[in-house]
Protein backbone atom coordinates (compact mmCIF):
# COMPACT_ATOMS: atom_id res chain seq x y z
CA UNK A 1 0.00 0.00 0.00
CA UNK A 2 1.36 3.12 -1.20
CA UNK A 3 0.87 6.92 -0.58
CA UNK A 4 2.37 9.79 -2.10
CA UNK A 5 1.84 13.84 -1.38
CA UNK A 6 0.46 16.89 -2.75
CA UNK A 7 2.75 19.96 -2.45
CA UNK A 8 1.17 23.44 -1.38
CA UNK A 9 4.92 25.53 -2.25
CA UNK A 10 6.38 27.35 0.59
CA UNK A 11 8.22 30.84 -0.02
CA UNK A 12 11.18 29.45 2.04
CA UNK A 13 12.03 27.61 -1.16
CA UNK A 14 15.82 27.56 -1.57
CA UNK A 15 16.84 28.05 -5.44
CA UNK A 16 20.63 27.85 -6.58
CA UNK A 17 23.31 28.34 -4.16
CA UNK A 18 22.19 29.15 -0.66
CA UNK A 19 23.63 30.20 2.49
CA UNK A 20 22.64 27.04 4.45
CA UNK A 21 24.64 24.80 6.29
CA UNK A 22 25.15 21.36 4.82
CA UNK A 23 26.55 20.52 8.04
CA UNK A 24 22.84 20.53 9.57
CA UNK A 25 20.94 17.25 8.16
CA UNK A 26 18.00 17.25 10.22
CA UNK A 27 14.28 16.43 8.37
CA UNK A 28 11.27 18.47 9.21
CA UNK A 29 7.60 17.79 9.33
CA UNK A 30 4.91 20.43 9.30
CA UNK A 31 1.01 19.89 9.79
CA UNK A 32 -1.29 22.50 8.64
CA UNK A 33 1.25 24.89 8.84
CA UNK A 34 2.18 24.00 12.88
CA UNK A 35 6.14 22.65 13.23
CA UNK A 36 5.94 19.43 14.66
CA UNK A 37 9.44 17.71 13.73
CA UNK A 38 12.67 19.69 12.94
CA UNK A 39 12.97 23.20 12.38
CA UNK A 40 10.67 23.76 9.38
CA UNK A 41 11.40 26.80 8.43
CA UNK A 42 14.82 25.56 8.03
CA UNK A 43 14.97 22.51 7.82
CA UNK A 44 19.10 20.76 7.06
CA UNK A 45 20.80 20.29 4.11
CA UNK A 46 21.54 16.64 3.71
CA UNK A 47 25.03 16.57 2.26
CA UNK A 48 26.17 14.60 -1.02
CA UNK A 49 26.90 10.99 -0.07
CA UNK A 50 24.97 10.57 3.42
CA UNK A 51 21.76 9.87 3.95
CA UNK A 52 19.10 10.12 7.03
CA UNK A 53 16.23 8.16 8.54
CA UNK A 54 13.80 10.33 11.07
CA UNK A 55 10.80 8.16 12.62
CA UNK A 56 8.07 10.06 13.76
CA UNK A 57 4.99 9.59 16.53
CA UNK A 58 3.62 12.30 16.86
CA UNK A 59 -0.75 13.98 17.96
CA UNK A 60 -2.36 16.75 16.12
CA UNK A 61 -5.16 18.30 17.53
CA UNK A 62 -7.99 20.40 16.12
CA UNK A 63 -9.21 23.59 17.70
CA UNK A 64 -12.23 21.49 17.49
CA UNK A 65 -10.68 19.09 19.26
CA UNK A 66 -10.40 16.55 17.36
CA UNK A 67 -7.26 14.68 17.87
CA UNK A 68 -5.17 12.06 15.13
CA UNK A 69 -1.74 10.61 15.76
CA UNK A 70 0.55 10.38 13.02
CA UNK A 71 3.24 7.50 12.41
CA UNK A 72 5.75 6.75 10.70
CA UNK A 73 9.03 6.70 8.78
CA UNK A 74 11.34 9.51 6.79
CA UNK A 75 14.22 8.70 4.67
CA UNK A 76 16.31 11.06 2.35
CA UNK A 77 19.67 9.63 0.65
CA UNK A 78 21.34 12.23 -1.36
CA UNK A 79 24.48 10.18 -3.76
CA UNK A 80 26.60 11.76 -6.56
CA UNK A 81 23.95 10.97 -9.33
CA UNK A 82 20.14 10.87 -7.31
CA UNK A 83 18.58 12.07 -4.70
CA UNK A 84 15.39 10.87 -2.72
CA UNK A 85 12.50 10.94 -0.25
CA UNK A 86 10.55 8.27 0.77
CA UNK A 87 7.54 8.02 3.77
CA UNK A 88 7.47 4.38 4.71
CA UNK A 89 4.94 2.71 7.47
CA UNK A 90 3.27 6.28 7.25
CA UNK A 91 -0.30 5.57 9.23
CA UNK A 92 -2.58 8.44 10.63
CA UNK A 93 -5.28 7.34 12.88
CA UNK A 94 -8.54 9.98 14.38
CA UNK A 95 -8.35 9.13 18.16
CA UNK A 96 -11.76 11.31 19.08
CA UNK A 97 -12.59 14.28 20.57
CA UNK A 98 -13.16 15.52 24.03
CA UNK A 99 -16.98 17.82 22.75
CA UNK A 100 -18.77 14.34 22.80
CA UNK A 101 -19.99 14.82 19.42
CA UNK A 102 -19.09 13.48 15.77
CA UNK A 103 -15.96 14.32 14.32
CA UNK A 104 -15.97 17.41 12.12
CA UNK A 105 -14.32 17.59 8.51
CA UNK A 106 -10.84 17.53 9.05
CA UNK A 107 -7.95 18.18 6.51
CA UNK A 108 -4.34 17.31 7.53
CA UNK A 109 -1.95 18.82 5.27
CA UNK A 110 1.65 17.13 5.70
CA UNK A 111 4.73 18.47 4.21
CA UNK A 112 7.69 16.29 4.96
CA UNK A 113 10.47 18.72 4.23
CA UNK A 114 14.24 18.10 3.45
CA UNK A 115 17.08 20.30 1.97
CA UNK A 116 19.55 18.58 -0.20
CA UNK A 117 23.19 19.92 -1.52
CA UNK A 118 23.37 19.15 -4.88
CA UNK A 119 26.38 19.05 -6.90
CA UNK A 120 24.59 18.31 -10.48
CA UNK A 121 21.74 20.03 -12.17
CA UNK A 122 18.97 17.75 -12.64
CA UNK A 123 16.12 17.54 -15.76
CA UNK A 124 13.69 14.73 -14.47
CA UNK A 125 11.85 13.57 -11.39
CA UNK A 126 10.00 11.00 -9.97
CA UNK A 127 6.52 10.75 -7.42
CA UNK A 128 4.88 7.63 -6.22
CA UNK A 129 1.85 7.36 -4.45
CA UNK A 130 -0.33 4.90 -2.90
CA UNK A 131 -2.34 3.34 0.08
CA UNK A 132 -5.55 1.97 2.08
CA UNK A 133 -8.38 3.74 3.31
CA UNK A 134 -8.88 1.90 6.40
CA UNK A 135 -13.18 1.25 8.13
CA UNK A 136 -15.05 4.32 9.67
CA UNK A 137 -14.13 6.97 7.83
CA UNK A 138 -16.59 9.67 6.84
CA UNK A 139 -18.12 10.76 3.84
CA UNK A 140 -16.25 13.16 1.88
CA UNK A 141 -13.24 11.62 3.39
CA UNK A 142 -9.96 11.31 0.70
CA UNK A 143 -6.39 11.19 0.06
CA UNK A 144 -3.81 13.20 -2.71
CA UNK A 145 -0.15 13.98 -2.94
CA UNK A 146 2.38 15.90 -4.82
CA UNK A 147 6.14 17.02 -4.50
CA UNK A 148 7.76 20.18 -5.47
CA UNK A 149 11.68 20.33 -6.24
CA UNK A 150 12.82 24.01 -5.44
CA UNK A 151 9.56 25.44 -5.90
CA UNK A 152 9.01 23.63 -8.85
CA UNK A 153 6.19 21.02 -8.55
CA UNK A 154 5.42 17.94 -10.47
CA UNK A 155 1.38 17.47 -10.72
CA UNK A 156 -1.01 15.79 -8.23
CA UNK A 157 -1.80 12.48 -7.45
CA UNK A 158 -5.01 11.96 -7.00
CA UNK A 159 -7.47 12.55 -5.30
CA UNK A 160 -8.60 9.34 -4.14
CA UNK A 161 -11.58 8.51 -2.06
CA UNK A 162 -12.66 4.92 -0.39
CA UNK A 163 -13.73 2.38 -0.24
CA UNK A 164 -10.95 0.82 1.08
CA UNK A 165 -9.66 -1.11 -2.03
CA UNK A 166 -5.83 -0.37 -1.92
CA UNK A 167 -4.80 2.81 -4.46
CA UNK A 168 -1.79 3.61 -6.11
CA UNK A 169 -0.31 6.44 -9.03
CA UNK A 170 3.50 7.48 -10.35
CA UNK A 171 4.10 10.08 -12.34
CA UNK A 172 7.45 10.50 -14.18
CA UNK A 173 8.64 13.50 -15.86
CA UNK A 174 10.52 16.81 -16.56
CA UNK A 175 11.75 19.68 -13.93
CA UNK A 176 14.61 21.93 -14.26
CA UNK A 177 16.13 22.11 -10.93
CA UNK A 178 19.73 24.09 -10.57
CA UNK A 179 22.45 23.33 -8.83
CA UNK A 180 22.96 23.93 -5.52
CA UNK A 181 21.27 23.79 -1.87
CA UNK A 182 17.60 22.76 -2.61
CA UNK A 183 14.38 22.42 -0.58
CA UNK A 184 12.32 18.89 -1.20
CA UNK A 185 9.30 19.11 0.37
CA UNK A 186 6.55 16.01 -0.23
CA UNK A 187 3.07 17.17 0.68
CA UNK A 188 -0.03 14.77 1.48
CA UNK A 189 -3.45 16.57 1.94
CA UNK A 190 -5.64 13.60 3.92
CA UNK A 191 -9.34 14.42 4.07
CA UNK A 192 -11.38 12.83 7.23
CA UNK A 193 -14.67 13.29 6.28
CA UNK A 194 -17.67 14.57 9.24
CA UNK A 195 -18.41 11.57 11.14
CA UNK A 196 -15.45 9.38 11.20
CA UNK A 197 -15.22 7.13 14.23
CA UNK A 198 -12.38 6.86 16.41
CA UNK A 199 -9.88 4.44 14.97
CA UNK A 200 -10.22 5.15 11.44
CA UNK A 201 -7.79 5.41 9.51
CA UNK A 202 -5.58 5.93 6.78
CA UNK A 203 -2.39 4.22 5.99
CA UNK A 204 -0.06 5.11 3.87
CA UNK A 205 3.27 2.85 2.57
CA UNK A 206 2.45 -0.32 4.95
CA UNK A 207 5.33 -2.43 2.54
CA UNK A 208 9.06 -2.50 2.04
CA UNK A 209 10.22 0.45 0.29
CA UNK A 210 12.42 -0.30 -2.88
CA UNK A 211 15.70 1.47 -4.28
CA UNK A 212 15.35 3.55 -7.70
CA UNK A 213 18.57 3.74 -10.14
CA UNK A 214 19.20 6.23 -12.96
CA UNK A 215 19.66 5.64 -15.97
CA UNK A 216 21.02 7.95 -19.26
CA UNK A 217 17.30 9.35 -19.61
CA UNK A 218 15.03 7.21 -17.21
CA UNK A 219 14.38 5.63 -14.06
CA UNK A 220 14.56 2.50 -13.37
CA UNK A 221 12.22 0.99 -9.99
CA UNK A 222 13.81 -1.79 -8.86
CA UNK A 223 11.36 -4.54 -7.06
CA UNK A 224 7.40 -3.75 -6.48
CA UNK A 225 5.65 -1.96 -3.81
CA UNK A 226 7.53 1.25 -3.57
CA UNK A 227 5.81 4.01 -2.06
CA UNK A 228 6.31 7.32 -0.53
CA UNK A 229 9.06 8.18 -3.06
CA UNK A 230 10.31 10.91 -4.82
CA UNK A 231 13.85 11.85 -6.59
CA UNK A 232 15.85 13.45 -9.26
CA UNK A 233 18.00 12.34 -12.45
CA UNK A 234 20.73 14.26 -12.91
CA UNK A 235 21.10 16.05 -16.56
CA UNK A 236 22.57 13.96 -19.40
CA UNK A 237 25.95 16.11 -21.09
CA UNK A 238 27.93 14.87 -24.17
CA UNK A 239 31.38 16.03 -24.86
Amino acid sequence: MIFTTRLALASTFLLGFSTLSTSATAEAIRINSTCEVGDCPNPGVLGIGTSLTTPFDFTYTFANTDSYRLQGNLFTTNQATTFLLQITDFVVSYEGNTSGFASSTDVLVSDFLQGIDSAQAYRAGFESIGGVFGPGLGLASGASGQVSFAGNSLPMLGPFTPPPAPFSESYQGPVTIPRGNILLDYQYTLTFGSGSETGSSIELNPTQPTAVTPEPATWTLMGSGFIGLVGLLRRCTSS
